[in-house]
C-alpha cells in the first residue's frame, strides 16, 4: 500500500472513532446535563466537518503526508481534549460531591420522576 492510500485509510479510520467519541461523549453530556453541551456539540462537527474535508481531499487526488495528518491530529487532541473535554471532566466531578447526591440519583435513573423512586 503507497503512503496515499495509507493516509487515506487511516484518516477513515479516524473519522468512524472520532464520530463513536463525539456521540458518546454527547450522550454522557445530555445525561448530565452538561451546561455547556450546545458549544461543545459545534466543536464536535467543526471537527468532523474538517476531518471530512480532508478525507474528501484525498479521495479526490489531493496528496497528503502522514506528518500533516499527524499534525491536525496532535493540534485537535491538544486543543480538544486537553482543554475542552477537561471541562466536563471538572463538571462531573463537581456534580459527584456529596452535596450533589440528589443530582447523581437523577443521571442514575434517567426518565424517572425522584418521588417515585424508591
Amino acid at each position: 500500500m503507497d503512503e496515499q492510500a495509507e493516509v487515506t485509510r487511516a484518516l477513515a479510520e479516524l473519522v468512524d472513532l472520532l464520530e463513536l467519541h463525539f456521540h458518546t461523549e454527547e450522550l454522557l453530556m445530555g445525561r448530565a446535563s452538561f451546561p455547556e453541551e450546545h458549544a461543545h456539540r459545534l466543536l464536535h462537527q467543526a471537527c468532523l466537518q474538517q476531518v471530512r474535508g480532508v478525507l474528501g481531499e484525498l479521495e479526490l487526488g489531493s496528496r497528503r503526508s502522514l506528518a500533516e495528518l499527524r499534525e491536525l491530529v496532535q493540534v485537535w487532541i491538544q486543543d480538544h481534549m486537553e482543554r475542552q473535554d477537561q471541562r466536563f471532566e471538572a463538571y462531573l466531578k463537581q456534580s459527584a460531591q456529596p452535596e450533589n447526591h440528589a443530582r447523581r440519583a437523577d443521571l442514575a435513573t434517567p426518565g424517572i420522576p425522584p418521588q417515585d423512586r424508591r
